[in-house]
Parts: C-alpha cells; sequence; structure tokens
C-alpha cells in the first residue's frame, strides 16, 4: 500500500482553482498534513499558516496505526515523504501546499508570489527539492530525522522521497544521507529505503557503494523497452513529472506508455535480476501481463498506484493451462474472463508460498528460452517453467 501526504487541506480546492479563500469555511473530510498550523497569519485555504519546521502529531499517530494494522494484515507499506504532484504541472498543486512561502511562517527561499507560466504551470520542483539554500535544508532535514522517528521502527514500512520522484539526483542522495545519519544515532535500527525515481537516478544510486546498500526496493516503474527494444526511460530532475514527459512522447498516454510485450518486460525485469540480486524490484506490468516480471525474479506492480491494467484477459482454460502445463492435477475452475493477476497470487499461494523468495531465473535448463523461461531454486526447492508459445517444453 503506497501512502503520501495529500495535495490540500480540504475539499474546496478539488475544483483545482487558484484563488485565495475569503474565509476558513473548509469543507471535509480533511486531509491531514505532517506539519502542524502556527496559530498565526492566513494562508491560502483561510486557516492559519503552516510553520513546517513542527510536526502534526495526530497525523503521525495515525500513520503508526494504519501502519500496524496493515503489517497485521500482511501488508507492506511503501511511505512517501512528500508529493510530487504539488511541485509540478500546475498551480493548483502549490497554492494551498504547506511549503509554498504563503502559507507558513518559515524562511524557505521559495519563490513567491508562485512563478506561473503560460496554461497556469507553476513548475517549482527543482527549487523546492534542493540542499543549496541552507534554511531549506534544514527544514527538510528535521523533518526526514523527524519522519524516522515517528515511523522507522516498524517493520513493514519502507520510505521513499515522493511516488513518482521526478527531481534531481542531489536530493535522492541527501535523503539517503540523513536516513544513514538517523540509523548512526540510533544504533541497531534500520531503514528501509525504495527508489521511486527515474533510470538515471535509479543507477546512480545502486552505483554507489555506500548508497546501494541503503536500497530495499527499486520501483522500475518510469521506464521501459518498447516492442523493437528501444529504451525509453524520461530523466528527472528537469521540472517535469513523468507524466507528462510520457505524454509528449506518446501523444494520448499520460501515467503509462503504451503497452509493451512479454519479451521486452522479461528482458528489463532480468537486467535488474542479474545485476542486484539482492534488491526486491517492482516494474510495471507494461500491458504484458504478470508472468513475465513473476519469471523474471520481481513483484508485479498491478495492484499499487499507477499500475495499469492489463491486456485482453484470456479465458479460464488459457490461463489454467498456462499455469498449470506440468500438473497432472485438475486446474481449479474459474469463471470465462478472471483477472490474470489474481491466477497468479492464487497460484503462488498454493504451491510457492514458502519457496518463492528462494527462488531465481536459470538460464540453460530448457531449449528456445526466448520463449521458455525458468524460475528456480536451489537442488530440493521447486522449478517453475513457463511457455511463451504453449509448445512442448524440452529441458536440456
Amino acid at each position: 500500500i503506497q501512502v503520501n501526504p495529500g495535495l490540500w487541506y480540504e475539499h474546496r480546492r478539488d475544483a483545482h482553482t487558484v484563488e485565495r479563500r475569503s474565509d476558513g469555511d473548509v469543507w471535509a473530510p480533511f486531509y491531514e498534513s505532517p506539519w502542524a498550523r502556527s496559530g498565526m497569519g492566513v494562508a491560502w485555504d483561510g486557516l492559519s499558516k503552516f510553520d513546517v519546521s513542527k510536526y502534526n502529531p495526530w497525523y503521525f499517530e495515525r500513520e503508526r496505526e494504519f501502519a500496524k494494522d496493515a503489517s497485521e494484515a500482511g501488508l507492506i507499506v511503501f511511505y512517501d515523504l512528500y508529493n510530487t504532484h504539488n511541485v509540478l504541472e500546475i498551480g493548483p498543486h502549490w497554492i494551498d501546499y504547506a511549503w509554498r512561502p504563503a502559507n507558513n511562517v518559515n524562511d524557505t527561499g521559495l519563490p513567491e508570489p508562485p512563478p506561473f507560466k503560460p496554461h497556469g504551470r507553476n513548475d517549482v520542483g527543482n527549487e523546492f527539492y534542493s540542499t543549496e539554500y541552507t534554511p531549506l535544508r534544514e527544514l527538510h532535514r528535521a523533518y526526514m530525522l523527524h519522519t524516522f522517528d515517528e515511523l522507522a521502527d516498524l517493520p513493514n514500512v519502507i520510505f521513499g522521497i515522493a511516488y513518482q520522484y521526478a527531481g534531481p539526483l542531489s536530493f535522492e542522495q541527501f535523503f539517503q544521507d540523513t536516513a544513514r545519519e538517523w540509523e548512526q544515532k540510533h544504533p541497531g535500527k534500520h531503514i528501509r529505503i525504495a527508489l521511486t525515481t527515474s533510470k538515471q537516478t535509479t543507477d546512480a544510486i545502486l552505483g554507489d557503494p555506500v548508497r546501494s546498500q541503503q536500497v530495499a526496493v527499486v520501483d522500475m516503474r518510469y521506464w521501459e523497452y518498447e516492442p523493437d527494444g528501444t529504451l525509453f526511460a524520461p530523466r528527472a530532475g528537469e521540472n517535469h513529472a513523468f507524466r507528462e514527459l510520457i505524454s509528449q512522447t506518446f501523444p494520448g498516454y499520460t501515467d503509462t506508455p503504451p503497452a509493451t510485450t512479454p519479451q521486452q518486460v522479461y528482458r528489463y525485469v532480468r537486467e535488474y535480476r542479474d545485476r542486484y540480486p539482492d534488491k526486491a524490484l517492482m516494474p510495471m506490468e507494461e500491458g504484458a501481463g504478470p508472468i513475465p516480471i513473476l519469471m523474471a525474479g520481481a513483484a508485479s506492480q498491478s495492484g499499487l498506484v499507477g499500475g495499469r491494467p492489463p491486456g485482453p484477459l484470456p479465458t479460464a482454460q488459457q490461463s489454467a493451462t498456462a499455469m498449470y502445463p506440468l500438473r497432472t492435477a485438475t486446474p481449479p475452475a474459474v469463471p470465462n474472463r478472471v483477472n490474470p493477476d489474481r491466477i497468479i497470487d492464487q497460484f503462488v499461494h498454493t504451491y510457492l508460498a514458502k519457496d518463492l523468495m528462494k527462488m531465481s531465473p536459470k538460464d540453460g535448463w530448457v531449449a528456445a528460452p526466448e520463449r521458455t523461461w525458468v524460475l528456480a531454486g536451489s537442488v530440493s526447492e521447486p522449478v517453475l517453467i513457463y511457455s511463451l508459445s504453449g509448445d512442448d517444453i524440452t529441458l536440456t
């Protein structure tokens, strides 16, 4: 489950307008913020200004309660400290944000009035995710340390800067350095970090001998190989959201690029599984369904924010044949149109729940490896073979 602060506090702003509120007649329910109100001045939403150096205890109490409930249900929480949409794309995302100078009592050094561009654009991501201005850097650092104080002891919480983080590499490095600083002050405690950003930032961090050791999860939703093998990898740090760069390259598409092939999904996951066997990989299905991801040694993102619905659903018989090719037992009956992810989940739960974490992709075990994939553990552990073509599987 992915968690991040809301875009604004109350629902009058749902209309995506930018006018200043004449009063504090706010509309519930509210998106509580990690930062506390100061009780001084008047922010753009008609309530008192924020103090981003102080924090909302109710917010963090609720986050802890939620994470504990999720843990009891066997769920991992990806906790993002910021919301990238606040600082990119359009003015309404920024207009009520706690960190906008008109809305707080702090010295952030950020531009005021908002530097709106044509069509109401307001891109301040690089300015916001910056460590150049000392007061702003220290506000970020204090907020990160407080968040770790509140949540880092929870075993099912994995931290990231922001969903779709499109800011500069330097801020990712700063975030991880601050996490390491917290760990040094709390011996025996460890912060799990997810990279949720561009390919070039991901590669830079994973190529860093120190910072790479902090990374538990690589979120791979921000690049892909197109059907012809061309790499599509929008860059971060350019004051543009990934979905904008997607729509520029592929008109008519926004949050995700056009679907690619199972072979290309398998390829892009295998590249990272082979290079980083100790990282959990979470790619996007890219219209190819969950099987290439499973067989390449990763976890499907379809249930998380930003996942793309799978392509045409297979019939029950096609699904059963694909998932039970070497078993003599009759596959369970399923409706004629089913969700492939649900079939995979049930298959893993039934047959691989205790073994999947020990299995990895294997080469040289079968003929025609370009259309036949193998996932296996050690000698005494299960072997899972999948044929793209549906032809007989030939072991070598």
